[in-house]
């Protein structure tokens, strides 16, 4: 009787760890707001004075670690998009915000223009001139 008690008290006290570890490995990225802008983003749309759909131009940002965008664009500059090259970005400041899906809002200055983005999981969008409403540019992972 003893040692099936011993054995019962041992097990209760790993009960709590496994609930605990298994809550974190339940936390999918789906369900974690996004709060980093880095990574490959492809450009789908604009919106703005005119709408226009990129999702089938390959348009692709990528925001580095070290501070480099490199965008992919065959195309040229064209409507606030732009174009092939590398670029220099920071990130200036962010926090939780609530617009539509996105949960988190920032500012990032690419080159010497000044940006704000909205972020959700595996969404991206830029808002040029953010102080007047400019023009909305949409990504995905």
């Amino acid at each position: 009787m003893r040692i099936s008690l011993i054995i019962m008290v041992r097990n209760l006290n790993i009960v709590p760890l496994i609930i605990i570890l298994f809550g974190f490995t339940a936390c999918t990225e789906k369900g974690l707001p996004s709060t980093s802008i880095q990574g490959i983003w492809n450009l789908i749309e604009t919106k703005g004075m005119m709408e226009t759909d990129y999702s089938s131009n390959r348009i692709f940002y990528e925001f580095d670690p070290d501070g480099t965008l490199t965008v992919q664009n065959g195309n040229g500059a064209m409507n606030g998009i732009f174009e092939g090259g590398e670029y220099k970005y920071e990130v200036l400041e962010g926090g939780p915000e609530k617009w539509n899906e996105y949960t988190y809002y920032g500012t990032v200055k690419i080159e010497d223009e000044i940006y704000g983005f909205y972020l959700a999981p595996n969404k991206l969008v830029l808002v040029d001139n953010p102080a007047f409403d400019g023009t909305l540019t949409f990504f995905i992972r």
